[in-house]
């Protein structure tokens, strides 16, 4: 373990765990003015806080974060930092920095991102050497020093190696020659090292234990990603991906879609020649694509079921990690939860007048981290076009019923938004005669989402006239806007909502504003004990297809995020309304037991609770 934290970058690129925040995120747009602000300031604070630079780790990564935050490749503290390569490698020999591998990692990805094309080479060979040379025999990588006294004694660090392999790729893309071998070990022991629940751990053991963390998951995950691009090629990857979305759309039955899913992923060889020839290369047997793609997508999971952005330490670091992963996979979401989102709106947020974010320990590393994560570094490193179009539309939401108001530019969907004070949005949302609902809701959305939170506030007494509208829509934008503008006099009619309104999707957003009120991102837990009634509810829920960290003691004890978590698709109406009901029944015990304990003593219900039940 490294001492003195604040000091070296290998201790703030340490790990820590979490849970994933499932309430409702703004869209942000990586080209839109806000975010494009967001990252200017940050980049700003970076060069005037690393004026001085030395030339150590944090100097590399902050130069890497404003060269991929857009500054000028001639600014100091980029020049600055491509001497301190220089000198490192000047000669032809790889002189480390006391960050060893988390350093030449991140060098080699400043020398693509800043560099001379006509030279990277030559300078990225010596540090390639260097971290190719420190790969453990068992395929990842460790503390050098450490590992070169007890070799024995370690199996890897998912962090550090997650850093090597960085470098690797940068390396490879810029057209150094790197050994099958290479990636089909770290594919090994990255399969090797996955533990229970398709998570990866800080330090793994050999006996297969280790302290699970969500940023190591994640960093596992893009370590499988990178291997199966080399190992079996883009392309390749790129088929499988294409084969096993559809698979799963074909397949309505969970299991079977699973076994469909990954039935087809072997990598096809033209002969046995050719596959002779790969396992040469390799040093053995190449390991398959299903096996890589389907240990990647159990991470995922993972993530989808442990990972949050808001509380713990090192959630910059895991923002960066799953801008990675996020362009590695293709995916927009990880579980039902659009990352770039949830994470561009807390970071826009949470940005300090002076450009800069804190969590890593010091601000220039969590401002690095959090620039590159809104820059989307990697997509621009991997020619990727932006995920998001370009504007605040994602899915088709906000769209006007008659879409020929709309006007299509490129990648860029607009049409003419009401627009206005916040009061008079409003206004436009309390007329039931209003010919254009979704648009009026939208802009009420947009309006707050950017920024006018205060103006908010003064709205909710007519947001609360509202909450009996007889439109579900405007029913849905209430609970979420009495969430961000609202206080604890709010809790009864959002709880109302959540137990009373006919509507699945307004239920859902009553249930998203409580989780942000009480600030329990993934709800409150199921009551010990309950009504015979909601105790068959529950027993029903239990049958659902839910991770088993759901689960305490063969009772299910944390709250489906929504409805119809754990539902098969294609149910009948009638099945759908029977689980919309199990999962009010129990979602309305939940949280009534977490408003009796947080409200006033004179106001708590008195009525003694049901009996537990025995199993």
């Amino acid at each position: 373990m490294v001492h003195n934290p604040p000091l070296r970058i290998a201790a703030l690129l340490a790990i820590c765990a979490g849970a994933l925040i499932a309430v409702p995120a703004p869209a942000a747009d990586p080209n839109g003015p806000e975010v494009k602000a967001a990252i200017e300031k940050g980049v700003a604070y970076l060069a005037q806080n690393k004026r001085s630079g030395n030339g150590d780790g944090r100097h590399i990564l902050a130069a890497l974060a404003m060269a991929k935050g857009g500054a000028d490749k001639n600014h100091p503290v980029i020049v600055s930092a491509l001497a301190a390569i220089d000198k490192r490698t000047e000669g032809g020999t790889y002189r480390p920095e006391r960050d060893h591998l988390y350093t030449a990692g991140l060098e080699l990805m400043l020398l693509e991102a800043a560099g001379d094309p006509a030279t990277n080479a030559e300078k990225m060979r010596p540090i390639l050497g260097y971290v190719l040379a420190q790969q453990q025999s068992y395929g990842a990588w460790y503390y050098p020093t450490q590992a070169a006294r007890n070799p024995g004694s370690y199996f890897g660090d998912t962090s550090i190696t997650q850093y090597s392999v960085l470098g690797l790729w940068t390396a490879e893309r810029a057209g150094l020659d790197l050994e099958t071998r290479v990636w089909n070990r770290l594919a090994e022991w990255q399969v090797a090292t996955k533990q229970k629940g398709g998570t990866f751990a800080y330090h793994p053991r050999r006996d297969g234990t280790g302290e699970i963390k969500d940023t190591m998951t994640a960093a596992g995950a893009c370590n499988l990603l990178l291997s199966a691009r080399y190992l079996h090629g883009a392309s390749a990857l790129d088929e499988a991906r294409a084969e096993a979305e559809a698979a799963e759309r074909a397949a309505r039955d969970a299991k079977n879609a699973l076994m469909k899913k990954y039935a087809a992923l072997d990598r096809r060889l033209d002969s046995a020649a050719a596959e002779k020839e790969r396992q040469a290369q390799a040093g053995g047997p190449v390991v398959p694509l299903s096996t890589i793609l389907k240990t990647a997508d159990g991470a995922i999971d993972a993530l989808a079921r442990g990972m949050q952005f808001v509380d713990g330490p090192h959630r910059l670091y895991l923002m960066y990690t799953v801008e990675r992963l996020g362009a590695l996979s293709g995916r927009r979401t990880i579980g039902d939860v659009d990352w770039y989102e949830v994470g561009s709106e807390r970071l826009l947020r949470t940005q300090k007048p002076n450009g800069s974010w804190d969590g890593e320990g010091q601000a220039e590393v969590g401002t690095a981290f959090a620039v590159m994560f809104l820059a989307r570094a990697t997509a621009k490193a991997l020619g990727e076009r932006s995920l998001y179009g370009g504007g605040m539309l994602k899915g088709g939401r906000g769209l006007p019923d008659d879409l020929t108001q709309a006007r299509f530019t490129g990648d860029e969907i607009t049409f003419d938004r009401p627009t206005g004070e916040l009061a008079d949005l409003l206004s436009q949302l309390e007329d039931s005669r209003a010919a254009d609902v979704p648009a009026a809701r939208e802009a009420v959305l947009e309006t707050v989402r950017l920024g006018d939170r205060e103006a908010l506030i003064g709205q909710t007494a007519r947001l609360r006239r509202l909450v009996d509208d007889p439109r579900p829509e405007v029913r849905a934008v209430v609970a979420w806007a009495l969430a961000r503008g609202g206080g604890a006099e709010d809790v009864a009619a959002i709880f109302e909502m959540l137990a009373e309104d006919p509507d699945a999707g307004v239920v859902q957003e009553a249930h998203n504003a409580l989780c942000v009120l009480s600030r329990l991102p993934r709800g409150p837990g199921i009551p010990l004990a309950m009504t015979p009634e909601r105790e068959a509810a529950l027993r029903r829920l239990e049958e659902r297809d839910l991770p088993p960290t759901y689960v305490t003691n063969d009772r299910l004890r944390i709250l489906p995020g929504g409805p119809f978590e754990g539902l098969p698709p294609g149910l009948e109406e009638e099945e759908r309304a029977k689980a919309f009901h199990d999962w009010r029944a129990v979602a309305t015990a939940a949280w009534s037991d977490w408003r009796d304990a947080v409200r006033p003593y004179e106001q708590r219900d008195f009525t003694p609770a049901p009996k537990r039940v025995g199993r």
